[in-house]
């Protein structure tokens, strides 16, 4: 799915969303990203399976991983809430913050975004579902597995109260 919502440069910015990894969940390599925020070139931000392994990539220059973070096995068959607060910048005053279940798993400030997409004046829009990508490198005979993922109470806003799930009935 992708919002066609940009988000304003060098502001903070607040994304929330749940999802569930099923117990028959079965991973692959290469990567399946499952979130990222995109500028229309390519990404700037993905959160990616790599087999058991969740990663978050970001990528200040175009179509390459700039910065990347290992942060550890994903549980299955319990929803996990996210929430992202970011500020999209190509200079020092960019961040990423990343909280899972209100733990933060991430701190990240610096770039966020490359050059161009600060020169073009908007934040990336936001896309998540399972997207499995260099598929050329998948090294089996047998068919890619079959893989669902589920995702419920997507919100973002400017401020943490825009995403905070007691202030929204849902829709």
């Amino acid at each position: 799915i992708r919002e066609k919502w940009y988000p304003e440069l060098n502001k903070n910015v607040w994304y929330a969303f749940s999802m569930m990894i099923p117990d028959d969940y079965v991973y692959m390599y290469p990567k399946q990203i499952f979130f990222q925020t995109h500028t229309g070139r390519g990404p700037n931000v993905y959160f990616q399976l790599d087999r058991e392994q969740f990663k978050i990539n970001i990528l200040t220059e175009e179509g390459v991983t700039t910065t990347l973070y290992e942060i550890g096995e994903l549980p299955k068959g319990v929803w996990l809430d996210f929430a992202i607060n970011a500020v999209w910048s190509a200079d020092d005053d960019g961040k990423l913050y990343v909280y899972m279940d209100r733990k933060r798993i991430l701190r990240h400030r610096g770039p966020t975004i490359d050059i161009d997409t600060q020169i073009y004046g908007r934040g990336p829009f936001a896309k998540f579902g399972i997207y499995r990508s260099h598929l050329f490198r998948w090294e089996s005979e047998e068919p890619h597995p079959t893989q669902v993922l589920y995702f419920d109470e997507y919100r973002r806003g400017y401020e943490a109260r825009d995403i905070d799930i007691r202030e929204h009935e849902g829709d």
